[in-house]
């Protein structure tokens, strides 16, 4: 089964299970499939949709920041419950130290010029090709925030 059809089945049972907030969350992203497949012209991935839903729940995160500046424990509550309902989409995310392991393994491959077989002294500021590098090998088990974080972390203890 697809994700979308995932979404699309949980959509209906929420709906019979009169689960507004669940529904709503659902709906949300449902919307921004439509929107996608209708701009594309053509149907849309799974890693398009968890790509859609990550960014919601960013937004549910940042949405959530702002509650708890405002003191506004309802809008907590709605926040955390909706991130809570979006993640079981998501693929299984890395641990710290899977995260860890990974990113030095890159760094790694990368400081090695296999045509000369010099190693190369990465900085700082090869830090958005060693993020990409990473984005790619990892796919979406992992947040873009965590791994530049982490190979910041991993560049400045060099």
């Amino acid at each position: 089964m697809t994700l979308k059809e995932q979404l699309n089945k949980d959509y209906i049972n929420y709906m019979k299970e009169k689960q507004t907030l669940a529904k709503n969350a659902i709906q949300l992203i449902r919307s921004n499939i439509a929107s996608v497949e209708k701009d594309n012209k053509s149907e849309i991935t799974d890693e398009s949709i968890v790509i859609i839903i990550q960014s919601h729940i960013k937004r549910l995160k940042e949405s959530r920041e702002f509650a708890v500046q405002g003191n506004r424990e309802d809008i907590i509550k709605e926040c955390d419950k909706s991130i809570i309902i979006l993640e079981k989409y998501l693929p299984k995310q890395l641990t710290d130290e899977e995260l860890v392991d990974k990113i030095k393994y890159i760094i790694s491959m990368m400081e090695f010029d296999p045509n000369t077989g010099d190693v190369i002294k990465l900085t700082i500021k090869d830090m958005g090709k060693i993020i990409k590098q990473c984005k790619d090998e990892m796919g979406s088990s992992v947040t873009g925030e965590r791994i530049a974080n982490e190979v910041k972390k991993q560049l400045l203890s060099k």
